[in-house]
């Protein structure tokens, strides 16, 4: 993580949390079973140990959620600039294939030179490749079509590549190898097509994905929030013993845990408005004004300074 190789740490990332997850529902699983035999005082010892396990499983969630934030975010900008790129190389084909039309009618052959065609061929197979690799890293099978289209779109590249160079070497040139050659061009361009239709299916599909996890967030926060709530009036009622102390503590981790929270909630609301851009704009409107609303608000800061009121001990400022 302080290497800043968020693809190399997530694995690790998300085996400790599977781990975590595990230990916390055997965990509970020993408290029902017990529950009805144990005294007060032991019952109340274990909830503070689970309490403080939950504590713990937040911290390891919020690292977890930092780690694979970095990957989507890395992930998403690869995605963007491949599209970009594809687009740029659909325009340049469509522009040799109207000029492969007009120099034909003209009686006349060609359509690009041939330096021109194969930087073309070796960029659509060069797309092919940073595609399958991302598909990989997403497990999403419609980048793995476009990965696809794309190669196969190179191919017939090469084919109409070789169709014409062939039809030019020839004396007049071969009215049929120079459709031929013109066909297989229209086809490699309709593979790009399709790739481009691809790839903009799976960013509509991935924003969907975000959306749904930008509200499970905003519903664990305020479960989170709720839960402090509580426990800091139960502390006001108890009032500031020595045996108090322990639950402040706690209460103390869990207020930095959800500012840590409400951080990275507000850093994906503005990326998620990034990636949905103009052709949602309601929504990425939305989400910007949710964003602004963290922001503006300074509610992470807001929670910190209630949590350095409970340090000092006043409990009925940290309720607000």
């Amino acid at each position: 993580l302080h290497g800043q190789k968020p693809k190399e740490a997530l694995p690790p990332e998300q085996r400790s949390l599977q781990q975590l997850l595990r230990a916390e529902a055997i965990f509970r699983e020993i408290q029902i079973a017990r529950g009805d035999s144990q005294g007060g005082g032991q019952q109340q010892q274990e909830q503070d140990m689970a309490d403080m396990f939950e504590l713990q499983l937040d911290k390891m969630k919020n690292q977890y959620e930092t780690v694979q934030r970095q990957q989507q975010q890395q992930q998403n900008e690869q995605q963007d600039e491949i599209a970009r790129r594809l687009a740029e190389l659909a325009k340049r084909q469509q522009q040799q294939l109207e000029q492969r039309m007009r120099q034909q009618q003209q009686g006349g052959g060609g359509g690009g030179s041939q330096r021109q065609q194969q930087e073309m061929i070796d960029e659509a197979q060069k797309l092919a490749r940073e595609l399958e690799r991302l598909s990989r890293d997403r497990r999403d099978p419609k980048l793995e079509e476009a990965a696809r289209q794309l190669q196969q779109s190179a191919d017939e590249m090469r084919r109409s590549q070789a169709a014409s160079s062939q039809a030019s070497s020839q004396q007049g040139g071969s009215q049929q190898q120079q459709m031929e050659a013109q066909a297989q061009a229209m086809r490699a361009l309709e593979r790009m097509e399709q790739a481009k239709r691809m790839l903009q299916s799976s960013q509509s599909a991935g924003g969907q994905r975000s959306l749904q996890q930008l509200r499970q967030q905003a519903e664990e926060a305020l479960r989170k929030q709720d839960e402090i709530a509580r426990n800091v009036d139960e502390m006001a009622r108890d009032g500031q013993g020595a045996a108090s102390e322990q639950k402040k503590a706690q209460v103390s981790e869990s207020k930095q845990a959800l500012a840590e929270k409400m951080t990275g909630l507000e850093r994906d609301l503005d990326q998620a408005a990034r990636n949905l851009g103009q052709d949602k704009q309601q929504a990425s409107d939305k989400l910007r004004e949710a964003a602004n609303g963290i922001r503006n608000n300074r509610i992470p800061d807001r929670i910190r300074a209630s949590r350095q009121l409970i340090d000092s001990g006043f409990m009925d400022q940290a309720r607000d």
